[in-house]
């Protein structure tokens, strides 16, 4: 009797496992890598894909967004409809595990029977676009360089400043700086305003779910009794702030990816920071250089 009682609940045990993978499920297959880069570098990479910038096209749609946490997309492609997951989590190794869901939304059901068995073209199709998005995180890797200062805080000076509001997506910063840069060192060269100091970059809002950006554009300048006019730029002094660093180098269209670093940074050591980064411009793009060798102080302050 104990025996059949056994058989029995092994036989319930495998039935509700069975019926979980074919009917409950909500993926057909699963693919897990893991990367050092940060959840917010990782959720960055995703966002900024070029293999995902056609959402105009019919050939895809970008589904559910959570910041640092997860992107998914569904492919169209002529009778075939494939949706992606892409789940990020940082483990206790430090490291990010990133587990890609892929779903068949017109075969679903047929999937789970066959993925077991057999390297279909489904199987075929989920590796090969996950290697795409691997090959281009590791590409993108190459471009810049980020170096947390630990176990140091720093004091962001007071300065006066002349600057630009400015409002952006993340990834269009760097060309909307080049923009403006024309204008303001144009006002700052007119009147023969003294410099004092490299310019920067000073971050007051971001939204993560639209990747959009509100921020200071500043040149530091010598305090003067008066300013002439001018449309648009404005006239402060900052605040000395205490706040964590990162060095990087690289193209400053990348700089973003020393923010997450920091976030990253702050969150395992228990610092309790404003997400508010400020970027010092230590290289002038317009010199020549080549952009990999292209300096930049990032900070995140300290509440």
């Amino acid at each position: 009797m104990k025996s059949k009682s056994i058989a029995a609940i092994v036989a319930v045990l495998i039935l509700l496992a069975l019926s979980w993978y074919l009917f409950i499920k909500d993926y057909n297959y699963k693919i897990t890598f893991k990367t050092s880069l940060p959840p917010g570098a990782v959720y960055a990479s995703l966002s900024n894909w070029d293999h995902l910038q056609i959402i105009n096209s019919d050939s895809i749609i970008i589904g559910e967004v959570k910041p640092f946490e997860e992107i998914s997309y569904t492919l169209l492609e002529k009778d075939s409809s494939f949706k992606f997951v892409y789940n990020i989590n940082r483990t206790e190794g430090n490291e990010t595990k990133i587990v890609t869901y892929v779903t068949d939304m017109k075969n679903g059901f047929s999937q789970n029977i066959a993925v077991p068995f057999k390297k279909n073209d489904f199987v075929n199709r989920s590796v090969s676009e996950t290697k795409l998005f691997l090959t281009y995180l590791k590409s993108l890797e190459e471009t810049y360089a980020v170096e947390v200062v630990e176990d140091s805080t720093f004091v962001i000076p007071s300065k006066n400043i002349a600057y630009i509001n400015i409002n952006s997506r993340i990834d269009a910063k760097a060309n909307m700086m080049a923009t403006y840069i024309v204008y303001l060192m144009g006002y700052i060269r007119e009147f023969d305003i003294p410099l004092d100091g490299d310019p920067f970059l000073k971050v007051n809002k971001i939204d993560l779910q639209t990747k959009m950006i509100e921020y200071e554009f500043c040149f530091p300048i010598k305090k003067m009794d008066s300013m002439p006019e001018r449309r648009n730029i404005y006239f402060k002094e900052t605040p000395a702030t205490n706040a964590i660093k990162a060095n990087f180098r690289g193209n400053y269209r990348n700089t973003e990816f020393a923010w997450y670093e920091l976030m990253d940074y702050a969150k395992r050591n228990n610092i309790d920071v404003l997400e508010q980064p400020l970027e010092i411009y230590l290289n002038d793009p317009q010199s020549g250089t080549n952009s990999i060798d292209w300096k930049a102080d990032v900070y995140l302050p300290i509440k």
